[in-house]
């Protein structure tokens, strides 16, 4: 389990061009993706990560709706609006998150969304100067396709109207990119893009997957668990999902299993000393988190990215150039992991933590307990040829 960006899109402004009250952002910025529900039915979501309105009026601005539509060719498809209780609520929210320092040990999730520096955010519905409204994981779901998603807010400032919008584009298909799984044989996702598991709400992991592999009864493990050897996924091969150069590595960071669920220990016990240690790791830096990994260029802005990776087992460095298949290294259990598995994700850019995830779909894969041929989902068994 890994808990881990696009840059906003500058605003030119030239000398004589007056900057609008309300500059409206979202992170990522530009392009937003959908995941299928249901492949067959033709059900997909999709994630507003983060939306905020920025005051940039001399004066304050009281807001008083923030609209969010999906388009279709131009025609309004889907729209939610938040009122005045919902901004309230939203305001009180985001100022106490940004007020205990969470916002800023994992900034990775909101990226450059209130700026640089960070506007401060209001507690109330009233933006003063350079005050901003952080609006988190707005959740859609619909049949068909959409290919706009358009922000529009409104408020008052000096009894006058104001309003801004702003557009982003939405993505249907998945990576450009055919990528076959990292691994052969078969293997459970206990994690992937599924609403119901961690990495949808995470930014860098959103399409990403943790790889495991069970044995008798379910267990991921044989024994007690409490050594790294008890694990049926250590030491498995992990390979190259698709052509590219190698743009990354780290190969010496430790492993560390306290960090396995120890017999006895209840679910909410373990679930809590795991966010403390998280917390401690990610105020050491977040890319910690990944431990070792190996990362791959494949063109077209696509990044792979493989972590967790056994100490001392990688066989690649920066600057090599791999063919789909190629052995990279073993699978272990380093960084900020529950147990011996792959996280696997594919990344708008090289660096694990600080990048927006992609879907992926994969060429090699059948899912032996699918009713017919569909994307890979959270609690999956896939067979990989």
């Amino acid at each position: 389990m890994m808990m881990l960006v696009l840059p906003l899109l500058a605003l030119l402004a030239g000398s004589t061009t007056k900057a609008a009250p309300l500059a409206v952002t979202t992170y990522p910025a530009g392009v937003v993706y959908t995941h299928p529900l249901d492949d067959q039915r033709g059900v997909r979501s999709l994630v507003l990560q983060n939306a905020a309105v920025i005051n940039n009026a001399a004066g304050a601005v009281t807001l008083d709706a923030v609209t969010i539509e999906l388009l279709r060719a131009g025609e309004v498809v889907d729209r939610r609006t938040l009122g005045p209780k919902d901004i309230e609520r939203a305001a009180k929210g985001g100022n106490a998150l940004q007020a205990s320092g969470q916002m800023a040990l994992y900034g990775f999730q909101f990226g450059g969304v209130l700026g640089a520096p960070a506007a401060p955010l209001s507690g109330t519905a009233t933006l003063q100067h350079g005050q901003g409204l952080l609006i988190t994981q707005q959740v859609f779901a619909f049949h068909g396709v959409r290919d706009e998603l358009r922000i529009t807010t409104s408020g008052t400032a000096d009894g006058k109207p104001v309003h801004e919008v702003r557009s982003v584009t939405i993505v249907t298909a998945p990576s450009h990119i055919s990528y076959r799984f990292p691994l052969a044989g078969t293997w459970f996702v206990g994690a992937g893009a599924s609403l119901h598991t961690a990495h949808r709400w995470a930014v860098p992991e959103e399409y990403a997957l943790d790889i495991f592999r069970l044995g008798e009864g379910g267990r991921s493990f044989q024994g007690s668990g409490g050594a790294t050897k008890d694990y049926l996924a250590y030491g498995a091969r992990v390979m190259a999902a698709a052509p590219g150069k190698v743009v990354a590595v780290a190969d010496s960071i430790g492993e560390d299993s306290t960090l396995f669920r120890m017999p006895n220990e209840t679910a909410a016990a373990y679930i809590e000393r795991i966010i403390a240690q998280q917390d401690k790791v990610m105020a050491g830096g977040a890319a910690q988190a990944a431990g070792n990994f190996v990362v791959i260029e494949h063109g077209n802005g696509e990044y792979s990215h493989y972590a967790h990776l056994r100490p001392g087992s990688v066989r690649v460095r920066p600057g090599a150039v791999v063919e789909a298949g190629q052995m990279l290294a073993e699978l272990g259990t380093s960084g900020m992991s529950t147990e011996p598995h792959l996280h696997f994700q594919v990344c708008n850019g090289p660096d694990p933590v600080t990048c927006a995830g992609i879907p992926v779909k994969f060429s090699n894969v059948t899912l032996p307990l699918a009713d017919f041929p569909r994307s890979v989902q959270s609690g999956d068994f896939v067979e990989a040829n």
